[in-house]
């Protein structure tokens, strides 16, 4: 059974949203050099939250873009409610990781708002990775019984009781 994400999966999350790792290689900054430091069983919920990052930015620049571009200074003006005051960065993703058997994301230089609509996903990520086996990507639950606390379905769970 594999210990983090496979490698080519990896290398697709990091090509796929590689605005949000920009930094994965300066490890001052970033764990992000090491890896993602999960099973390949949540590689869809570590999908998902980069998922919503990245969309939550672009949404938030093309509503940027278009007001200041196209509405401001017209008569529709009017009609928009709390239009973006700017454009925001990308926030970096600084470490993925498995801690008490539950998915952590965490991220650095995320502004407010995106925040605000993000750690939504996040936690339900998060929530999540405690019903999916962290290995193989099954049902699973989380097991207390070894020295580290993990969430795994039962033949994971058995094969790493044999190992």
């Amino acid at each position: 059974m594999s210990i983090d994400i496979k490698i080519e999966n990896e290398n697709e999350l990091f090509e796929k949203y590689k605005e949000l790792f920009v930094h994965k290689d300066n490890i001052r900054i970033s764990l992000m050099g090491f890896g993602f430091a999960v099973g390949d069983g949540w590689y869809d919920l570590v999908r998902l939250c980069c998922e919503k990052i990245k969309n939550a930015v672009d949404q938030h620049n093309e509503k940027y873009d278009t007001f200041h571009n196209r509405v401001k200074g017209t008569t529709n003006e009017k009609h928009w409610h709390n239009p973006p005051k700017n454009k925001v960065e990308y926030p970096q993703v600084a470490q993925v990781k498995e801690k008490f058997g539950g998915l952590r994301f965490y991220t650095n230089g995320c502004d407010a708002e995106i925040y605000e609509s993000i750690q939504g996903a996040l936690d339900f990520a998060e929530s999540m990775s405690f019903t999916i086996c962290e290995d193989c990507g099954n049902k699973g639950k989380l097991r207390e019984d070894r020295p580290w606390i993990k969430t795994l379905c039962d033949k994971c769970y058995e094969v790493k009781n044999i190992d």
